[in-house]
């Protein structure tokens, strides 16, 4: 008993030392954990210490810095960057050489909140060209170079290469931007390269924006002073060139401004902001050159200062050099404005003031083969007033302003309802024709002289075009004939819910142009006459809410497109003896092979129960995907005859659902290229061979096989 309690006390005293050697050691136990939390460059490593050792590396530089130590959970920033490295700006400090590691900026506050390797974070300078410069100081953004102007203080940032960016000018910015002749671009199609919100200057180089709004977006605190280089805005939808909105903007000397969009000018006005042209060219390829849309201040063309210069500034725009003002005008000092359409739209609300004592004559002018026309100033008294009289018709330009001595130019346009104008004359009956070289000498008027034009009727009115009886009918699917009165050349569209019943009394409807023929979105029925396409086209493109019908009459496509093109979900459908010709070729289109009556769409439906389809270079029929039906299923009756279709290579061919209940169908390299679906119950696809214009054709036809 006396051993047993010995025992006990001696492992209660080891116990009791173990603890005591335990609890000693505990807290550098502690010391020597191990932590696996990710730090701040990506290690999970064993540390000692809670401080770390930041060491720079110049990467390719020249200059060294001192290490610096940051303690665990200490925030801190780092060291400001020393080291240099000719013609290439400074972009930052990165954990990995090549720059894909953590990236940090100069001075840069960090906060070491996890243990790395080694105690030590290794920092790679990182490197780039230099792309502008500011006060001596080189950067590799141009925007970095703009942030660095200080306040109120007009300052040049100079470009030394080309960039692609996206730039913001604050509003207390001034700067004289010296390009160097260099190109600033614009990386995003939904971005200007400008946002201006400051004061800027462009002398030289270029702007090219494929963005929206603009090159320079111009906000109403801004101003932008141009005197040279040259702005391009090639976005095909609302890119212009400077879009103001309410600053200020002064264009000058040699500068050039381009854009092409259809929608917006080259240069836009569209709120209550100042705009000055007192020099440079301003282009529009697709509108018109200047715009002032909702400006309240009149847009200045030139200086008021008595002295007349007729070269510059030049407004030069597809449809009008200016366009459109709801309250400012334009002021009319200097230069020439020009217009495909017209100089200067509506002059008489546009133009508030001119120089004292001169008057704006009208000329034209020839351009790259195009006659634009063409404003200027003139001393009044050599300027005389030429008027047209449209003679009960209406016409796009009663009074022009001509200096004396000028050929007239491009003639008016006049219009009278079921009239054609056989030109402008020296009197209302008889007189001498003028042509658009007549001179000027005196105040003159030119009269319109008119031939009776009836071309169609429709409910007991007359119309002197298809298109505009077409415009008339109603759009609640009430059919409507129109009756065609003589040949005409047109190129017609019909609309949703339009029922439209073409008597074309055997008269001829025929485009020339690349477009086709008829347009058709509605219900559409033709039984005599001809619709012919000799443009690039189709001779009627049978739209996705088309119903086209065809009982007779001839539809011919000359120019190696299809005579019926049916889209989406298009209904087509013939019979009786229409005759529908093409000389469509063998090409693809819509990844079906080109047919004088084509399916396009896995949606489209056609039905031939009746009538001759020939291509003379390709299908007959082409069915892509969609629904093509040949005869009536079960009536009784299998012809054999009737319809034919005939192609250079195969009659039908036919990726989609084809439906073979009647006819006859002939291709030299086959009759049928695809399957049938579905045939006339009880009987057989026959085939044979015919000889047609020394050629041998294949042909396909339906037989009894219940016997």
């Amino acid at each position: 008993m006396k051993r047993l309690n010995k025992i006990k006390i001696k492992y209660a005293i080891i116990s009791v030392v173990c603890i005591i050697i335990f609890l000693t050691i505990l807290p550098t136990i502690m010391r020597y954990k191990y932590d696996i939390t990710a730090n701040a460059v990506g290690y999970a490593k064993e540390t000692r210490q809670s401080t770390c050792v930041i060491k720079f590396h110049n990467n390719g530089g020249t200059g060294t810095m001192e290490n610096m130590t940051i303690t665990y959970n200490e925030a801190k920033k780092l060291t400001k960057n020393t080291i240099t490295y000719t013609d290439h700006s400074f972009g930052g400090w990165n954990t990995e050489e090549n720059g894909s590691g953590t990236s940090y900026s100069d001075e840069q506050e960090i906060n070491f909140t996890t243990y790395v390797n080694n105690n030590e974070i290794n920092l790679y300078a990182q490197w780039m060209d230099q792309v502008a410069e500011v006060n001596g100081t080189y950067y590799g953004y141009l925007q970095q170079a703009i942030d660095a102007v200080p306040n109120n203080i007009q300052t040049t940032v100079t470009l030394l290469a080309d960039t692609s960016e996206q730039l913001t000018v604050d509003e207390n910015k001034n700067i004289i931007f010296n390009l160097g002749n260099h190109k600033i671009t614009n990386s995003g199609s939904k971005n200007s390269i400008f946002e201006n919100y400051g004061t800027i200057y462009i002398s030289d180089g270029t702007l090219y924006s494929n963005g929206e709004p603009a090159a320079i977006n111009n906000r109403s605190t801004g101003t932008v002073i141009m005197t040279g280089g040259t702005i391009t805005a090639t976005s095909s939808v609302k890119g212009q060139a400077i879009y103001n909105e309410g600053g200020r903007v002064e264009i000058s000397g040699t500068a050039e401004l381009t854009s092409v969009s259809p929608n917006r000018a080259t240069l836009h006005n569209v709120a209550a902001g100042i705009m000055k042209i007192t020099g440079g060219t301003v282009i529009s390829s697709n509108n018109a050159a200047v715009i002032n849309e909702k400006g309240s201040n009149p847009v200045e063309i030139g200086l008021k200062d008595g002295i007349v210069n007729g070269n510059s500034p030049i407004l030069q725009g597809e449809t009008y050099g200016i366009d459109r003002a709801t309250s400012g005008g334009f002021a009319f000092y200097d230069g020439i404005i020009k217009g495909k359409e017209l100089s200067i739209n509506n002059e008489k609300s546009l133009i508030t003031d001119t120089e004292t004592g001169y008057a704006i004559p009208k000329s034209e002018e020839t351009i790259n083969g195009q006659i634009y026309q063409t404003a200027y100033l003139a001393n009044e008294n050599n300027v005389v007033t030429v008027t047209f009289d449209p003679c009960s018709g209406t016409t796009n330009e009663e009074t022009r302003k001509k200096e004396i001595g000028m050929s007239l130019g491009r003639l008016p346009t006049p219009r009278r309802t079921c009239y054609l104008c056989d030109g402008w004359f020296t009197l209302p009956e008889d007189g001498v024709q003028i042509t658009p070289e007549r001179i000027i000498t005196n105040d003159i008027t030119f009269y319109a002289q008119w031939t009776e034009n009836n071309v169609v009727e429709m409910n007991g009115t007359i119309y002197d075009s298809i298109q505009e009886a077409i415009n008339n009918v109603p759009k609640d699917n009430t059919p409507t004939t129109i009756t065609l009165l003589k040949n005409t050349v047109e190129n017609l569209i019909t609309k949703k819910n339009q029922n439209i019943i073409f008597d074309l009394s055997n008269f001829e409807i025929k485009s020339i142009i690349h477009s086709p023929t008829i347009q058709n979105d509605g219900t559409l029925t033709i039984s005599n006459g001809t619709i012919l396409q000799e443009g690039d086209c189709a001779a009627i493109d049978n739209h996705d809410t088309g119903t086209l019908i065809i009982t007779g009459g001839n539809i011919l496509s000359t120019d190696g497109r299809s005579a019926v093109f049916n889209m989406d979900n298009g209904v087509v459908r013939i019979s009786g003896n229409p005759y529908i010709w093409s000389n469509c070729t063998g090409k693809y289109q819509n990844y079906a092979l080109r047919g004088t009556v084509m399916n396009t769409n896995n949606k489209g439906n056609i039905t031939i129960t009746g009538g001759t389809i020939i291509s003379a270079t390709g299908v007959g029929v082409s069915n892509n995907y969609g629904t093509v039906t040949i005869g009536e299923k079960g009536d009784g009756i299998i012809n054999s005859t009737s319809p034919s279709i005939r192609g250079e290579t195969y009659g039908i061919c036919s990726s989609g659902t084809f439906n073979y209940y009647d006819g006859i169908i002939k291709g030299i390299t086959n009759s049928i290229s695809g399957s049938v679906t579905d045939q006339e119950e009880n009987t057989q696809i026959v085939t044979g061979t015919e000889i047609i214009d020394n050629n041998t054709y294949n042909t396909a036809i339906l037989e009894d096989s219940s016997e």
